[in-house]
C-alpha cells in the first residue's frame, strides 16, 4: 500500500503552519487528512521539551509523535506531519555538539521515511518582520531576530538534510506571497503527488 506521510518543514517565520491549516481546509472535501504536530506537540514529553529545549527531549517527543501515527501510516492514510526529525537535526547550535549528533544517529532508525517533504522558505527580511509579530509570545523567535545568522545557518543545514530526499522535496518560497497564493502552490504539489499514487495503483 502506498504511504502518504507528508512532512512539512521550515525555519520559523516561513508561514508553514498557517499554510498547512489553509491546505487542510481546502482539501477536506476531497481527502481525509490526519494532522500530526511534531516539535511543540501537546504530548507530555512535548510540554517538557518546550520548557527545557534539549535534543534528547525533542527526539523523545518525535518518538512518541511517531508511535501515535504508526497505525494510520501502515493503513495508507494521509498524514500531514508538521515538523519532524529534520527540525531536530537542524537545531543549531545544539546540533554542533557531538553528543547530540550521536543521539540523532541512535534515534533515526525509529522514524518514518517521508513520502513527500514540503519545505517552506522566505527571504530573511520578510522572515524577520514576521517573527517580530510573534516575538513577545515566543522567546525563541526573539533569539532568531537577535541572531539572523542563525536562521541562515539553520536553513543551510536543512538543505543538507533534505539532499537525500531531493526527488521527494517541494520547496515553497513564500516571499511576497499571500497565504492564499502559498496555499495554492502547496495544493498543486499535493494534487500532483496524489495523482502519481493513483496512477501507480492502476498499473498494479
Amino acid at each position: 500500500m502506498s504511504k502518504k506521510f507528508i512532512v512539512f518543514e521550515g525555519v520559523d517565520g516561513a508561514g508553514k503552519t498557517a499554510c498547512i491549516k489553509k491546505v487542510i481546509e481546502k482539501l477536506k472535501g476531497k481527502h481525509k487528512i490526519i494532522y500530526n504536530k511534531g516539535i511543540g506537540s501537546e504530548t507530555f514529553i512535548g510540554k517538557i521539551a518546550r520548557r527545557f529545549h534539549t535534543t534528547f527531549l525533542f527526539l523523545l517527543e518525535m518518538f512518541f509523535v511517531t508511535l501515535k501515527i504508526l497505525k494510520p501510516y501502515w493503513q495508507g492514510k494521509i498524514i500531514f506531519q508538521d515538523r519532524y526529525i529534520f527540525s531536530v537535526a537542524s537545531h543549531l547550535p545544539d546540533i554542533n555538539k557531538k553528543y547530540n549528533r550521536f543521539l540523532i544517529k541512535i534515534f533515526n532508525p525509529f522514524f518514518l521515511k517521508p513520502s513527500l517533504i514540503i519545505y517552506f522558505t522566505v527571504s530573511l527580511k520578510e522572515r524577520l518582520n514576521r517573527l517580530q509579530e510573534s516575538a513577545s509570545n515566543n522567546p525563541f523567535h526573539q533569539i532568531l531576530i537577535d541572531n539572523p545568522n542563525l536562521i541562515l545557518e539553520r536553513e543551510k543545514k536543512f538543505y543538507e538534510l533534505l539532499q537525500p530526499y531531493k526527488n521527494k522535496t517541494v520547496i515553497v518560497d513564500t516571499t511576497n506571497k499571500t497565504i492564499e497564493e502559498s496555499t495554492d502552490e502547496v495544493s498543486q504539489a499535493l494534487d500532483k503527488f496524489f495523482k502519481k499514487i493513483y496512477y501507480n495503483k492502476k498499473d498494479l
